[in-house]
């Protein structure tokens, strides 16, 4: 696999739309929402390999104690892969850079074995938990 390098600021509304694409919840978004979205959410990051993007992840944030995961998704092609890891590492990163120690999030069900092996504490039968990040 090539190199994965991250980025976070000034990101391509064509780029995320590209990833948006692979999630039924984003799948619809217009230009002018994630337009919207990049510039109103405290942490974004965009993967992407030989300049093409793979992954992408955003954090809503009070700048004090909590964030939100919002979205992370990821091409099909790199689910399953070091892909995950590394963006989570950036997600812990860039959220305790905007000086937050929490990290929350939702996701169905199906998904509690993928956070818990990432840390997370499970709340409930559905997927809604947290991570202290310090």
């Amino acid at each position: 696999m090539s190199n994965l390098i991250f980025y976070y600021d000034n990101l391509s509304v064509d780029d995320v739309m590209h990833i948006y694409q692979y999630a039924n919840w984003t799948a619809n978004r217009s230009k002018e929402q994630v337009q919207k979205i990049l510039e109103n959410t405290d942490v974004t990051i965009l993967g992407k390999i030989d300049d093409k993007p793979i992954a992408f992840a955003r954090v809503v944030t009070d700048r004090c104690i909590r964030g939100f995961l919002e979205d992370i998704i990821i091409v099909p092609e790199h689910r399953g892969t070091q892909v995950v890891n590394q963006l989570f590492k950036e997600i812990e990163k860039k959220t305790l850079e905007a000086g937050v120690d929490r990290l929350e999030g939702v996701s169905l069900l199906e998904n509690k074995r993928f956070y818990e092996k990432r840390g997370w504490i499970i709340r409930k039968e559905y997927i809604t938990g947290y991570k202290k990040l310090k």
